[in-house]
């Protein structure tokens, strides 16, 4: 699938070419490629403008106009396709005022979040490296473009952004862009539950979730993220055995960890409706934390992470839905039969 989404994004960068406009690979994409990993989407940067773009495709959707997005199909692949633009003062916290069209690419990689994201490659391989993203990426640094605490201010989200990248691609964050984040930590506040829900996920399912806490904490932001509050202070009773939490394949499980290791079990529904957790994420979040409590009358480190590692195991999850199972009662009746042959004292 990724050969076919790379084949998709050169056919609509050589169709733009042929019309003569520039144009190029953009963001996650070229960053994703140099550090071999798997690409999902592609998104390409022109100097056409929209009206002009939406002219050259048969298969072409508006999706941003005023922005200077479009979004073109090829073959049925959907290729984001944004025209080279500046962009002023973010007054929601989330989107430009206004943005003004540019001619050159160098421009439009100004405007982007962190270094390793401000990356243009064309159909030859050839880079546009205006900000050494490249020696950044080789180096595991995520830098800031430019002031990051001007580009955290435009969208505070960045901030959880690059915690986020950080612990998935086991980065260290460059000191001053670090700096950055702890200046504008109070900023996170204007962001939609939503959107930070998403970034708190990935970084909690990612290979280093202690990392991602340490780094909620050490900056402050948790103080200003009403859900996270309590989860990242109840974390700071256990952090110690925080590392066991990256052993759990679910994010349900994950999230039961830090309810039950940092006393949180009965704020558990709350925290997580403040969170805007979905239902289903909510109710399998429940149902563990039941079972694992009538499981637990020792709770220790071991008991813990081996009744949860059972449910993924000798229950057969291995990531479905807690709630596709049968009622609590059916659950831990095999739950305990599971955890009576572990032996764990």
């Amino acid at each position: 699938m990724q050969q076919k989404i790379i084949q998709a994004g050169s056919a609509c960068i050589t169709r733009l070419e042929q019309a003569g406009f520039s144009a190029f690979f953009v963001g996650g994409c070229v960053r994703d490629l140099l550090l071999n990993r798997g690409i999902n989407d592609v998104d390409v940067a022109t100097s056409a403008r929209p009206e002009q773009v939406m002219g050259l495709f048969e298969h072409a959707i508006p999706t941003g106009l005023s922005h200077g997005t479009v979004t073109v199909l090829i073959h049925s692949i959907p290729v984001e396709v944004t025209t080279y633009r500046r962009e002023s003062e973010y007054t929601d916290h989330r989107h430009p005022d206004s943005v003004f069209f540019v001619d050159h690419i160098e421009e439009d990689l100004a405007r982007r979040d962190f270094t390793m994201n401000a990356l243009a490659m064309n159909l030859q391989g050839e880079k546009v490296d205006p900000f050494h993203g490249v020696v950044d990426l080789e180096h595991k640094i995520l830098r800031g473009v430019g002031d990051p605490v001007t580009r955290f201010k435009e969208d505070p989200l960045r901030m959880l952004r690059g915690i986020r990248f950080a612990v998935q691609l086991d980065f260290t964050i460059d000191e001053n862009t670090y700096k950055g984040m702890k200046e504008c930590a109070p900023s996170i506040k204007y962001i939609a539950m939503e959107r930070i829900l998403a970034e708190w996920n990935k970084a909690l399912m990612s290979k280093a979730p202690e990392r991602a806490l340490w780094m909620l904490y050490d900056t402050n932001l948790y103080t200003f993220i009403p859900g996270l509050n309590p989860i990242v202070q109840g974390w700071t009773t256990f952090q110690e055995q925080t590392q066991h939490v990256k052993e759990l394949p679910i994010l349900a499980q994950r999230l039961a960890y830090l309810f039950l290791k940092g006393n949180l079990a009965g704020q558990a529904l709350p925290i997580m409706k403040s969170l805007k957790y979905d239902r289903k994420t909510m109710d399998q979040v429940k149902q563990l934390i039941e079972i694992v409590g009538r499981l637990q009358k020792k709770r220790n480190e071991k008991v813990l992470l081996e009744t949860f590692m059972a449910f993924n195991g000798e229950l057969g999850l291995h990531g479905a839905a807690i709630s596709d199972l049968l009622e609590v009662e059916p659950i831990l009746q095999k739950a305990i039969h599971v955890y009576n042959k572990m032996k764990v004292k």
